[in-house]
């Protein structure tokens, strides 16, 4: 072997070396949900449970996330998960919000296995710090804890003076985070150009409780939606096509069957059938 093709060798694996954590870096990722099925469910006191019944029900679900976590390979250590005030214009409910450190494909692989154990129509995933994200990300803080009231009182009064901002909200500390979110087209769902989202929160914010919230930053980030059409695919299966492994399949079923039993018992505790 020459010098040069010693040299070459060297330099092809390098290169290699320095690719391939380039290509499997971790990333961290939120990935929103809830525990209560969706409206479709027959479940006909939950769709008027107020928030304190629901947040119970929640509570009651979320020792299942470790352990979804756990089937996809996902250690306690990656994965922090809280019970966060969230909502649209039927009313606030309780969200789960876990915070994972992986790749982009576990965290959409984390989503479609929440979305189908919690038979979730949709599963969010949000990359905060991609700043190509295309979608408009704005918070407005509190100068105490954000309270289910103190944020469902303020979505309320924003969406009235601008029924665009009415798609709903997230709580992600003492920040209550509008999206504006966009089609696949990439048309925004609330029919508003980001200048006039923001314009609209900045009204809303001026015109509510004198000095209760503010405008404190905004930006763009990535957000994605993992999806199952019940009614298309009432089995899951485009949640379940995620995953290859039986071993996995096998487990995500277990505890959907746990889950659907939870959920069972607080019904019955709070008379939602």
């Amino acid at each position: 072997m020459t010098r040069n093709d010693l040299l070459r060798r060297l330099l092809v694996v390098v290169l290699v070396a320095v690719a391939l954590p380039a290509a499997a870096q971790d990333r961290d990722w939120l990935v929103s949900y809830e525990a209560m099925p969706p409206a479709s469910v027959a479940l006909p006191g939950l769709a008027h449970a107020p928030y304190n019944e629901r947040h119970a029900a929640t509570q009651a679900t979320a020792a299942l996330v470790l352990e979804i976590a756990a089937a996809l390979g996902l250690g306690g250590d990656r994965i922090r998960t809280e019970i966060t005030p969230g909502g649209d214009r039927l009313g606030a409910r309780p969200v789960l919000r876990s915070r994972i450190t992986g790749p982009s494909d576990l965290a959409d692989r984390f989503a479609a296995a929440v979305g189908f154990v919690f038979r979730q129509d949709g599963v969010f995933v949000f990359d905060l710090a991609d700043p190509e994200g295309g979608t408009l990300m704005v918070q407005v803080t509190a100068p105490g804890a954000i309270t289910p009231e103190l944020a469902h009182g303020f979505f309320r009064h924003a969406a009235t003076m601008e029924p665009g901002l009415g798609g709903g909200y997230a709580v992600i500390g003492r920040d209550i985070v509008f999206f504006n979110l966009r089609s696949g087209t990439g048309q925004p769902l609330s029919r508003l150009s980001d200048p006039e989202f923001l314009h609209a929160l900045e009204r809303a914010v001026a015109s509510f409780r004198s000095g209760a919230l503010r405008i404190t930053t905004w930006r763009h980030v990535r957000v994605r939606s993992v999806e199952n059409d019940w009614n298309v695919a009432p089995d899951g299966r485009t949640y379940l096509a995620y995953f290859a492994d039986t071993r996995v399949l096998r487990a995500l079923r277990t505890l959907r069957e746990r889950h659907t039993a939870i959920v069972a018992e607080q019904a019955r505790r709070f008379g939602w059938r």
